[in-house]
């Protein structure tokens, strides 16, 4: 599970690790980027930097080459 409730948020996977960007949470549209290693999951979930720019529900998130694109 999440650290915290989402709807609506975006998903990829880059290098064995998913991540996981944006949606609503009961707070309203999130900027928050959580990253979980897919070779060690009994880590559990990282919050990474979040992403620039305003906060987005319902977006597109991609993996390409090295990094991720929203």
């Amino acid at each position: 599970a999440l650290p915290l409730a989402l709807a609506n948020a975006s998903a990829a996977v880059l290098a064995d690790v998913l991540y996981v960007f944006g949606g609503e949470s009961e707070g309203g549209p999130e900027r928050s980027l959580y990253a979980l290693d897919l070779k060690n999951p009994a880590s559990g979930w990282q919050k990474r930097a979040e992403l620039p720019g305003p906060a987005r529900a319902y977006a597109a998130l991609v993996a390409y080459r090295h990094g991720l694109y929203v």
